[in-house]
């Protein structure tokens, strides 16, 4: 059942993020055109893939599209682990552990590639900023387009994901 779940929203999620990681793609060569910039390949392919994860979380988790979604009211749990706590009292555990192991993983990528991004390595502060501001958005966006519950345990769970993310990176910077 979760497999053809799976597979279901990742074809639905492919006729939107391919399309937007094209015109992406296009956009990113004609500026680079422009100006004349010249940037090293694997800095490219760095800022090719953080794009196209940047498309894909925002589907997955903003738009939505594919996704067997009940109508979601415009409801914002300010209470940290409330949500958490509900799911594991009635013995949802498999929900529980998803959404919880899950808005972690779903921000490692982002703490990761970050650092490799920008002009000026981000020390760990700027990127747990930063983590916090995108999953703050995604939050927002779930709010305004009813797409799903706007959690502060998502939030918090989102940056200890990009927590963990930089943390690889740094490991991964000192080990080069």
């Amino acid at each position: 059942m979760l497999g053809g779940f799976i597979i279901r929203i990742l074809i639905c999620s492919f006729f939107v993020v391919i399309p937007l990681f094209l015109c992406f793609i296009i956009f990113r060569y004609i500026i680079m055109n422009k100006r004349k910039n010249v940037t090293n390949k694997l800095k490219e392919i760095i800022i090719l893939l953080f794009a196209f994860y940047m498309i894909f979380l925002f589907q997955i988790t903003v738009l939505r599209i594919g996704f067997p979604i009940k109508t979601v009211g415009t409801y914002i749990n300010f209470i940290p682990f409330l949500n958490y706590y509900k799911m594991y009292s009635v013995e949802k555990i498999g929900t529980f552990i998803y959404l919880f192991v899950g808005n972690i993983i779903w921000f490692v990528p982002f703490g990761f590639l970050l650092p490799y991004i920008m002009k000026k390595e981000p020390r760990f502060f700027k990127t747990m900023l930063f983590g916090f501001f995108v999953s703050l958005s995604i939050e927002i966006l779930q709010f305004v387009f009813h797409t799903g519950v706007s959690d502060i345990d998502d939030i918090t769970l989102n940056v200890v994901g990009a927590m963990v993310g930089y943390y690889i990176y740094y490991i991964v910077k000192k080990h080069r």
